[in-house]
């Protein structure tokens, strides 16, 4: 698929989180969105953190076909950043929590523009550490431009 239909698709995929939250919220605010053991959300307090959050993200350069990779738990956070990229018209790349990805796997996940949402992530737990400093160390390997 070329750059277009990405973009194309980005534009559609945001379109319809948009619509569908935005009448949820409108219909009933206070009804539940998300449910943690301990915690919860309703649909007017998720609309409200996801369109902030999608306002940080565009302030950090997202723009509609710019990937943006989503390394979070289950969590109410996840479904946050999940609907802010969303909004941003980006394409989402999640990278699943539990995962053992090493850097050729995150390579080929890998293209163009991303940006890590690491809120709560870098320092909570050494697994992000690892992460953060081998994406570092991916980043400079990709500015070497090895698979083109």
């Amino acid at each position: 698929m070329n750059e277009q239909g990405i973009l194309s698709d980005a534009i559609e995929d945001r379109d319809f989180a948009n619509e569908e939250w935005a009448r949820l919220a409108a219909r009933d605010p206070a009804s539940l969105a998300v449910a943690e053991p301990e915690r919860e959300i309703s649909v007017g307090d998720l609309m409200m953190r996801s369109r902030q959050r999608s306002g940080q993200l565009i302030a950090q350069g997202v723009k509609p076909g710019c990937r943006v990779i989503l390394a979070r738990p289950n969590s109410i956070e996840f479904v946050i950043d999940y609907l802010a990229i969303k909004l941003c018209g980006a394409i989402l790349v999640n990278l699943p929590w539990s995962a053992g990805t090493s850097i050729t796997e995150l390579a080929e996940i890998l293209d163009a523009s991303c940006v890590i949402l690491t809120e709560h992530l870098v320092g909570d737990n050494p697994l992000f550490d690892q992460l953060a400093h081998g994406l570092v160390q991916l980043f400079d390997w990709l500015a070497q431009d090895p698979l083109r």
